[in-house]
């Protein structure tokens, strides 16, 4: 389903995204610079105020209020079974706390979607995508801010000074497209997103990988994307490949595959610190998780058919579900790491690890959208649904879980 494949391009793994031909300015492929040479990425800058799509990003002090977006439609509409597909019918709404703020009907002749991958807030305002038959249709609050010729998917999307940035895929087809207010900037033909939009000092980054060569096994190129201008990223002479990468406080971190056995290391700058990996496992698809303080990063990791999500912070695993869940989002909050993990078969249940232990949750809740938990100042928030009274959304905000009457489900959290 595009919904499901594009929540993992944003989030929990690497994913191939994909390029569409259009609007006035030419493309501008990544191997020629925007201006300037091509260079390695030595970090630095100071901090400037802005709007992105990661909350994560800015003074974790600040005092923020929690943003819900959410899908309600007619009473005995059965909505579950259209999840990912464009229905055109019902509301989509966006709550400040606990009160309804916005809402826009959904359809077609709106232009606005129910799929959750399509539509996200940023800054306390809803964001939407839309694709028609040969457009791409970027609002705000319901009014149209542009629109662009081609079939995007948007695959990550920030808001700088009243600007637009986003990272999009076409519905079919291959590579990357950097626009702003739907302009390209930078446009390649083969691409895999590894970190999307963050911020750090005045500087807008995201990182990608690109094949090398036309030979199977040829080893990746890797970028740095610093305010539309490609960095290249040069890997550590005994890494085999890089999961992840972004700049953190003005330095270069990265996840790296290391060429002995199933090791990994997380390198920050110059250091280098070596994962710890429990007997028999594998791990893969680590990606860096932080919020202000501690560096974190979350990784798949496998033996046999146990299948876990495991977290690590300083090289050592301080959370993980046990083969019996699937993470569902992962967020973090200065300090600490929040993570939301799906029954993944019937005699399991969901848990929630609130930043220092596994919380179960009663039978029958989980978690339908990955990426379905927020954090900020100590508090979580988690959007929820319970399966054994006909799908009824809930939220579960530190401990205490709160069902609403709806017909419906919550598709995001987060704080602004």
């Amino acid at each position: 389903m595009e919904r499901a494949m594009k929540r993992r391009i944003a989030g929990m793994s690497m994913a191939v995204i994909s390029i569409v031909q259009g609007c006035r300015y030419g493309p501008v492929e990544m191997d020629r610079q925007l201006n300037g040479t091509r260079q390695e990425w030595a970090g630095g800058g100071t901090e400037r105020p802005g709007e992105t799509g990661n909350p994560d990003d800015g003074d974790p002090e600040t005092p923020k209020e929690l943003y819900i977006t959410g899908v309600e439609y007619p009473e005995g509409y059965d909505w579950r079974h259209s999840i990912g597909t464009n229905d055109d019918i019902g509301k989509l709404f966006l709550m400040k706390g606990k009160e309804r703020i916005m809402e826009l009907p959904v359809g077609q002749a709106n232009c606005i979607s129910s799929d959750a991958d399509m539509h996200r807030c940023i800054g306390g305002h809803l964001y939407t995508d839309f694709s028609t038959d040969t457009e791409t249709v970027i609002k705000c609050d319901g009014t149209e801010r542009f629109r662009y010729s081609g079939r995007e998917m948007i695959a990550d999307m920030a808001v700088i000074t009243g600007e637009v940035h986003t990272l999009g895929m076409p519905r079919s087809g291959n590579g990357l497209t950097y626009r702003i207010n739907g302009n390209i900037i930078i446009h390649r033909r083969n691409a895999v997103l590894m970190s999307g939009f963050h911020q750090s000092g005045k500087d807008l980054f995201f990182s990608c990988a690109e094949p090398s060569g036309s030979s199977a096994g040829a080893p990746a190129e890797y970028y740095i994307i610093r305010n539309g201008t490609e960095n290249m990223i040069q890997p550590p002479a005994d890494a085999i490949g890089i999961d992840d990468a972004r700049i953190i406080d003005g330095k270069l971190c990265m996840t790296a595959r290391m060429r002995w056995g199933t090791a990994y290391s997380f390198i920050q700058g110059s250091h280098t610190t070596p994962y710890q990996i429990r007997n028999g496992y594998s791990i893969s698809g680590c990606r860096i998780i932080y919020g202000g303080g501690n560096i974190f990063t979350f990784g798949e990791a496998v033996s046999g058919y146990r299948q876990e999500g495991w977290i690590w912070s300083n090289g050592y695993i301080v959370a993980s579900t046990d083969g019996m869940t699937k993470s569902y989002g992962v967020c973090a909050d200065r300090d600490y790491i929040y993570m939301i993990s799906n029954p993944a078969t019937d005699d399991a249940v969901a848990t929630i690890y609130d930043g220092s232990k596994s919380v179960s949750l009663p039978a029958g809740y989980g978690c339908i959208y990955n990426d379905g938990i927020s954090s900020h100042n100590g508090h979580c928030c988690a959007i929820i649904s319970n399966r054994y009274a006909g799908n009824k959304p809930a939220l579960w905000e530190d401990g205490v879980i709160t069902e609403h009457s709806f017909n419906g489900c919550f598709t995001s959290v987060s704080f602004w």
